[in-house]
């Protein structure tokens, strides 16, 4: 078992906390058109998790979307206050962070004071408290989620296929 690596070894996208809610916000957003923005870390991992969101949401049928990786020496880590003004300036309706997040308490807030809608996916582990925002995929926030192994990249998979799952229930594709 530890070594199959085929579709059906993969884990339930059902068995990690919040997915579902979070995959029918983002299905929600796409089939409105909405500005999505994917904000990723600076390392490998949140580069790979912003390309495979940015790459998914092209496939699911979105084109009005953009990413940011900000610049560590600059803007610090995370979503910081900094990166949230830039975020603004962009007028997005969601933000999509991935391999971030988890601890970015004052850049989140920043951005629900603007009226912009945030789902974080992260692995990273969190504080006592959690960031307010829409919805929160981290399995290891949440004691009875499951993939608590998962990458950032990982994560961030699970999101595009559970909007694809919303989506498809939805009938989208028929479109």
């Amino acid at each position: 078992d530890e070594v199959d690596y085929s579709l059906a070894s993969l884990l339930p996208p059902q068995k990690i906390s919040n997915l579902e809610a979070a995959g029918r916000h983002l299905a929600r957003h796409i089939q409105k058109e909405s500005n999505i923005l994917i904000f990723g870390d600076y390392d490998a991992d949140g580069a790979s998790s912003t390309a495979l969101c940015i790459r998914a949401l092209g496939l699911l049928g979105h084109h009005n979307s953009g990413f940011i990786l900000p610049d560590r020496f600059v803007e610090g880590y995370g979503v910081s206050e900094s990166s949230a003004r830039r975020i603004i300036d962009l007028k997005p309706d969601l933000v999509i962070t991935v391999d971030t997040g988890i601890a970015s308490f004052k850049g989140l807030a920043k951005l629900s004071q603007a009226g912009i809608e945030v789902i974080v996916t992260d692995h990273h582990l969190p504080a006592e408290t959690l960031p307010e925002v829409n919805s929160i995929v981290n399995p290891n926030a949440f004691p009875d989620s499951e993939g608590r192994n998962l990458a950032g990249v990982g994560v961030a998979f699970y999101l595009m296929l559970m909007c694809r799952i919303q989506l498809r229930e939805s009938n989208w594709f028929d479109k």
